[in-house]
Order: structure tokens, then sequence, then C-alpha cells
């Protein structure tokens, strides 16, 4: 067999992997969440929710408003947390992970001594037949034969582990031997084949590792959760409304995690069942030995959770194996699902096995990446393979279909997880979620629809294989750009929107400063629409990614049977390109009726003109998806990236002729010629990497959506080119194709070089990524506010304010025995400088959560702060006025100090101590 003929893999063990690697890392989760830190200061279990509390965060509030909590004061938190709350030892929940392990290996050592125990079996001597059919397997080892005579039904099982397998033959197959033969060796040989395909090791380790999960930390963890949830309905307790919605949260992930595994478990179990068919059937057994059962509602409506499938299933299987090869909705919504879970969870461990934070948050998208295209990528290679090995067509948007399914198991995952909802049940943007949507459907479309064209025209000179891994690694290359996108930035669009519109035109404003008449055309959409592409300006993968979207599509049309329609490409690209410049043009005409006075150019007219080129570069590019109903999904990727080039590029030409464009001016009315040096400083840089990212990103699932949506109006519409596809080439000589491939990598190198941000600090565009923080909002609830200002007492604030009263309190004694003439002044400058030292700077701990006592408070650190420097610099220089004055001025700051405590204490009277065991977290 040729290697370019060699069948793929089925991949269903990276499907075990991926089961295993979902309940490994949730069994980290869930010990973290079952062994919580201990609070030093009252013994309560909160997880840091004092410091939280002291730091104004607010159980009520947004998922976005707590975040910013913790991201305002850093190292007074982690202050906080060090001196308050003591973690769980890491070696703690590692053992308990490692027991866990330990556990689930015992088991699996003890299923195959329970399957043959003595009392259900008795030993089966291997006869001549059983011999011959273990040598037409090809076992290197050949398997204990054991029969249950009880078992009265026709069948048998294969258990055990490497080189002691056992393969226990039911007494009605026995009985059923001497008149069905042929019976007896298909289900002989089905069993030999589970052991030759390798399915027993990881079928019983998934199996062990599942009972031990569910029975020592899923179901004790939903029982915590639901006592907690139970605990929480106290209606008189603020917290309950912000941290019910996270442990209903947490227990839906916990039914969601039980249903996962049980579907995806079933599911590939059911694969590997109809390979096992597949392959005793290649080596001679009669499929009509396997006789249909007729099946029962209750067995129909259970056949989505049965590890077997269906007998007609299996005999139907046989006759058409296509169905193996398809790309079902099920397995794909349950690999996006689970991937997206062990990428979200994995961040979660870095505390509870102390592992650095920033490595595991850098991870955890490669991870959830390999699993998806080592399972969802390969599928859709799988397919494409089949297809064209045995010549049928598929819809054009089975690729589409594909990766929706795939999207929406995305989407379902990140649903489980806290990251952007928080205390909420929803984010507060959950059509961000779309994002991830968008992600599985565009990654799978393009996928798919690559995976066919290269199949057609690179199978006769490559290994099959060799180009779809070569795909694969396209894939994963584009879907972890995504995910470390999604992972960072994404995640806080869907949590809230970091940059007010406010915030964003004040800082606009202040860098960009607008005209000083507006004219009649306003301009607050184009600050809005640039404040949504900042949330992109941070990855510099994007833009590899998506020229690889392009690239890669382009590089198979440029070989075998598919180069004639190369030049569809070039038409795509134009026409994107001409929409581009007319759109440019559009914009170009309107902000000339609007040019400002010379010197009022440069400011904030021209940083809306930057925007307006942006934003046309973008949608030229996108909207070239619109054409992915004609043509094939590569193609408009391949012509949207040249459409991006050449759109950016006639860009560039109008503001290099800029002043002699007549009503297209912008900038200057002087024509002085071809000024290039300008615009190649001022626009490429920036226009470019959104054109080339989001441009080619939008065209990509304006093309997916439009390959979706086909099927609605023109269902059964086949791929042209697949009906059409001619085997080999088309005479084209070598050196054209070579010189094609070398003009596409010069278009991505020009591409990924006009993409390059402009360095930080230079140009308006770069100061502009360079944000303000939101401001903190009102507490949700008068309760909350005062639990807020215990809490600041309690972990830390009533310590500083104590020891300050004490210094004053010290610093009194000191100074009237010092001035009656029985003490040094050594003595008396100790005082002052023991008063200086407990007068933190501002950022060694939070601000009081009320904005007046906060002024009070650091007026007080800051008039004490100078009056202990003006009480040392007095003893030095003898300067007893100066003394004086000091002496009184801590005086009177000692007396606004208690002033301030009282006004403090009556604010948190009517609410008692603060909350005796508040809920264990906030997101």
């Amino acid at each position: 067999m040729r290697p370019a003929d060699r069948e793929p893999a089925p991949g269903t063990t990276a499907r075990f992997v991926l089961l295993i690697a979902v309940m490994a890392v949730s069994t980290g989760y869930m010990v973290t969440e079952g062994w919580l830190p201990q609070d030093r200061s009252s013994g309560h279990v909160d997880e840091g929710l004092g410091c939280l509390l002291a730091a104004g965060a607010d159980p009520g509030a947004g998922h976005l408003d707590n975040e910013l909590a913790m991201m305002r004061y850093p190292r007074a938190l982690a202050d906080c947390t060090h001196h308050y709350v003591v973690p769980a030892p890491w070696w703690w929940s590692a053992s308990i992970v490692a027991g866990v392990a330990i556990l689930a290996w015992l088991l699996y050592l003890f299923l195959p001594a329970w399957k043959g125990r003595r009392g259900r079996v008795v030993p089966f001597e291997a006869d001549a037949e059983l011999r011959d059919l273990v040598r037409i397997a090809g076992l290197e080892h050949a398997p204990r034969f054991v029969l249950d005579p009880a078992a009265s039904r026709v069948g048998a099982v294969v258990f055990g582990r490497r080189g002691r397998y056992t393969v226990r033959l039911s007494g009605g197959l026995i009985v059923r031997r001497a008149a069905e033969p042929e019976l007896f060796r298909a289900v002989v040989l089905h069993e030999l084949a589970h052991l030759r395909n390798g399915d027993v090791p990881v079928t019983y380790a998934t199996v062990a590792l599942w009972r031990v999960f569910a029975a020592t930390v899923l179901l004790p963890f939903a029982v915590y959760e639901a006592k907690l949830l139970v605990e929480g309905v106290d209606s008189e307790n603020p917290f309950a409304a912000g941290t019910r919605p996270a442990t209903a949260r947490d227990l839906t992930l916990a039914a969601f995690l039980l249903v996962l595994v049980i579907l995806a478990r079933a599911d590939v179990l059911r694969v590997r069942e109809a390979y096992a068919d597949r392959t005793a059937a290649g080596w001679g057994a009669d499929p009509r030995a396997w006789t249909p059962v007729k099946a029962g509602v209750v067995r129909r409506l259970g056949r989505l959770l049965s590890p077997h499938p269906h007998w007609a299933e299996r005999r139907r299987w046989l006759t058409d194996p296509a169905p193996l090869y398809g790309v079902a909705a099920l397995p794909l919504f349950l690999t996006g699902a689970a991937a997206m879970l062990v990428a979200g969870l994995l961040p979660d461990l870095t505390g509870t096995f102390h592992i650095p934070g920033h490595a595991v948050r850098r991870a955890a998208p490669a991870v959830g990446t390999a699993l998806m295209t080592l399972i969802a990528g390969r599928a859709v290679w799988r397919a494409a393979w089949y297809a064209g090995r045995h010549g049928t067509a598929t819809p054009r948007r089975q690729g589409a279909i594909a990766g929706f399914w795939l999207g929406v198991g995305m989407v379902a995952g990140e649903s489980m997880l806290s990251r952007t909802a928080g205390t909420h049940l929803l984010p507060r943007h959950p059509l961000a979620l779309l994002i991830v949507l968008a992600i599985g459907l565009v990654t799978l479309a393009w996928t798919a629809e690559c995976a066919a064209l290269w199949l057609r025209s690179g199978g006769r000179r490559f290994s099959d294989n060799l180009v779809i891994w070569l795909g694969l690694a396209l894939m994963a290359t584009v879907l972890a750009a995504w995910l470390a996108w999604w992972q960072a930035p994404g995640l806080l669009l869907a949590t809230g929107n970091m940059v007010t519109h406010g915030q964003l035109r004040t800082l606009i404003d202040r860098i960009a400063p607008p005209p000083a008449a507006t004219g009649p055309y306003r301009w607050p959409a184009v600050l809005d629409a640039m404040q949504g592409l900042y949330w992109f300006a941070d990855r510099w993968s994007l833009t590899a990614a998506s020229a690889a979207l392009w690239s890669w599509s382009l590089f198979a049309r440029l070989r075998g049977a598919d180069r004639p329609r190369t030049r569809v490409v070039a038409v795509v690209a134009v026409s994107g390109a001409l929409l581009t410049l007319v759109l440019t043009a559009a914009a170009r005409a309107q902000l000339h009726t609007w040019m400002p006075p010379m010197a009022q150019r440069f400011g904030q007219y021209f940083y809306v003109y930057l925007g307006l080129m942006t934003l046309t570069a973008v949608a030229g590019t996108a909207l070239t998806g619109l054409s992915a109903l004609r043509w094939t999904l590569p193609t408009v990727l391949a012509g949207a990236g040249f459409s991006a080039l050449l759109g950016v590029a006639g860009q560039f030409v109008l503001a290099s002729l800029d002043g002699c464009l007549g009503p297209l001016n912008v900038t200057s009315t002087t024509c002085v010629g071809w000024r290039p040096l300008w615009s190649v400083r001022e626009i490429p840089h920036f226009v470019a990497y959104f054109a080339v990212t989001l441009g080619i990103a939008g065209a990509g699932l304006l093309g997916a959506v439009v390959r979706l949506l086909a099927g609605a109006w023109r269902p059964g519409r086949e791929d042209p080119a697949a009906s059409g596809a001619r085997e080999g080439g088309d005479g084209r000589r070598p050196w054209l194709r070579l010189t094609g491939i070398a003009l596409a990598l010069a278009a991505v190198a020009a591409g990924t070089a006009l993409a390059v941000p402009a360095p930080a600090g230079k140009g308006a565009a770069a100061q502009a990524v360079t944000v303000p923080l939101a401001a903190p909002e009102p507490p949700s609830s008068p309760k909350i506010h005062a639990w807020q200002l215990i809490a600041w007492l309690r972990y830390g604030g009533g310590s500083m304010t104590n020891r300050l009263l004490r210094d004053f309190q010290t610093y009194d004694q000191v100074f009237s025995e010092a001035h009656g003439g029985g003490i040094t002044d050594g003595s008396l400058k100790a005082a002052c400088a023991a008063v200086q030292a407990d007068t933190y700077p501002p950022d060694r701990y939070f601000p009081v959560p009320d904005i007046a006592l906060q002024r009070t408070w650091a007026s007080v650190l800051a008039q004490v702060r100078g009056s202990a420097g003006d009480c040392a610099a007095a003893l030095d220089a003898h300067d007893m006025t100066r003394l004086l004055m000091a002496t009184r001025s801590m005086l009177t700051e000692q007396q606004t100090l208690m002033a301030m405590l009282k006004r403090l204490e009556q604010s948190i009277k009517p609410y008692g101590t603060g909350p005796s065991s508040p809920p264990r977290r906030l997101h």
C-alpha cells in the first residue's frame, strides 16, 4: 500500500486523553474549592475575601469591578493575603490529587481480578480453533480464555492489562457454538480486534478514573456546593445575592461534567466497537452472524448513553463505512466544551500547586488548542481523505456545520466557568461569547475546505499523512493565536469594557486635541469603533494567524488540480481592494468638507482620519467574504489577503498624493507631488495591522456563515470544485509554480511587515493604546459598605491606626519628660522616627473604602509624616520653636484621626462586626 493511501487514524485515543485531562484538571479545581485557606484574623474560611473587601471589592457588583479592585492595589493585596490568609500547603492538595490517581490505578488493577474472579468464571482451554483465531489476529501474546457459565446471553468481553489479557466467553455463546460456528468466530474475532487495536488499556483506565473521580471528587464537590447554596439563601446576608450565582454555576459545572464525560465516553466506545467490527470482518468474520436485535423506545432513547452501537448500525457500518468518516455534531460539541474547560481550569491550579501563574496562563490555550486540533481537526481531515479516496462529494457547508458545533461546544464550556460572569449568571457582555463561536466556526470551516483542496491536489506526490499533519499544525497555529487572545483581552471584553467611552475620549482629547470648530459632522461613532479595535491591538500573533488563513490555501491552489481556479483569487482580491478604495474615497470626501485650519489638522482631526482609514480597510477586506456562496472559503480567504494588501497600498498612494486630489484632500491643500515618507510614517503600521488581522478574520467569518446558511435555501448543492476535480496537474511548467509560491511568500512578508505595530511612545496611535482603568463604583448596599470598612479595619487598617495612636501616646509621654529635662534628645528623636515609620506610603495598604474618610486618612498620614520629619530636623538643629510646632501638628492630627475613627465606628455600628462567616469567593 502506498503511503499516500494509508488510512489516517480515527483519533479515538486522543478523545480518551481529552476525557482524562478533563477529569484530572477538574479534580485539581474541585480540590482547590473544597480545601480552602484559613483566615488568621478570625479563623474564618474565606479564601482571602476579607482582603478583597478591604480593597473595595463588592460581591453584589459586576465581575469587572471586582477584578479592578484587585488590580488597583496589587502590592497591598499581596501583602494582606500573605499576612492573613494561610493557603493549604501545595503538598496537601497534591496529595489529594495523587490519592485520586492512586485509587484509580488500584481500581484499574482490581477490575480484571473482579471480572475474572473465582466463582464466576472457570478456565476454558483454548482449542485449535481459538488458537487459530489468535494467530489470525496476529497477537504477540495469546490471551487467557475463561467461561462464564451463568451468562445466558450470547457474547464475550475482554479485560486485563498488557501481557495479561483475558477473554471471557458467555455460556450462551458456547451453547450455540456447535450450531452456529460463524457466530462464535465473529464474536471472538471482535474481542481479539479490541486487543489488536489497543482498546483495552485506555478504555479501562478511563473507566477506573471516571468511577474514582465521580465517587471521591465530583459527588462530594456537588454536595459541598449544594450546602453552600442552601446556606446562602439567607436574604438578610447581602453577600448571598453576589455569591449564589457562582455557587449555582459550580453545581451546574458538576452536572455538566457528569453528562459530558458519560456522553463522550459512550460515543468514543461506540466508535471503537465499530472499528473492532471492521477489523474482525477483515479477518474473515461473517457480519451476517451478528443478528440485529429489535430496540424498544427506552433503548432508542438510551443510545447516546450506551457504549455499544445498535446491531443494525454495526451491520450498516460494515457495508457502508462512510458514517465513520463523517463529522458528527455530538463529538464536536463535546470536544469544544471539554477543551475549553481544560484550558479554563488549568490557571486555577496555579495557587494550589504553587506553579508560576504566568507560565500556566500562557500554556492553557496551547493545551486546549492541541486537544481540539487532534480531535476536531483530525476528524475533518479524515472526512476529506475518505471523500477524496472514494470519489464522493460533500456539501460545501459541511465544514461550516462542523465548525458551528465545535464553536457551540466552546461557548458551552466557557459558560460553565466563572471567569467572564463572576458573581453573576451571565457576563456583562454575553454577546462577546459569539466571538468564541466564531473562532470555532471559521477555523474548522477553513480547515475542512483546505483539507479537501490539499488532498485532491497533493496526494500524488506526498504522503497523505504528511499533508494532514502539516494542515493540523497550521490549524493549531491559527486556533492557538485566537484562543490566546480570548484568554486575555477577549475575557475582559466579555466581562465588561475596561475603557469607558468617556475615558477614551478624554484621553484622545489630551493626546490629540479637537479642533476649535467641530463642524457639522460629529465623530463619536468613529471613536467608539476605534475603541473596539483596541481589543485586538496587543496580539501580534493574530496577524501571523490571519496570514496563515489565506497563504495555506493559496499554496494548495498553485499546485495540482485547482491551479486554473487560482485566477479567481485575483478577482476576489481586486474586488475587495476596489471596495476598500471606494469606501476610502467616500471617507476622504466627507473629511474634506470638515477641514479645520492647518494648525488644527494634526490633532483629533488626524486621529479621526486614521480611524476612518482603518475602518474602511477592515470593511473592504471583510466584505469579500460575501462571495463565499459562489467560491470556496479558501479562495475567499486568499483573495481577502491580497485584498488587504492592495487596499492598504491604495490608501498609501492616496495619502502620498494628498494635496493633489481635489475633493479627496484631507490634511493638505497644496500639491507638492509624491510624499511617501509622511504616509509611511503615519499610516501603514496602524491601518494594515487591523486590515490583515480583523479584515481577513471578518472575511473568514462572513464566508463561514454564508457557507453555513447556504443549505437553507440551496440544499444538496455540492462543491463544484469537488465534483470537477481532476487528478494530476494541468501541464504547467514547474517554474511557474515556484514563481507563484515565491510571490505568495513575498505578499505574506509584506503584509507582516506592514502590520508590525509602531514602537511604543511614537505616534498618536501608539500613545492611545495606553488607557486608564475605569473608576471604582460605589458599593451595592449600605451593609456591604459597612462590611468593607470593617474588613479595612480587621485586615490591616485597625493595626495601622492603633500603632499610630500608640506612637502618639509614646511621643507625648517622651516629650513631656524631655521638656522637663529628664530625657535626652535621643529618646525624643527615636519617638519621632517611630511615628514617621508607621505612616506608610500610600501604596502599602488599601485606601479607606469611603471617599470622605479616605481624604481624612490620607491627609493625616501626609501631615504626620511631615511633622515627624520636622521633629527630627528640629532636634538636629536644636530649634525648639520648630519642635513645638511639629508637636502641636501631631497632636492636631491625633485628634483628627480619632475623630475619623469615631465617624467610621458610627458608620459600621448598625451592622455589627461584619460577616461572621462570609462566602468564600467573589469570582
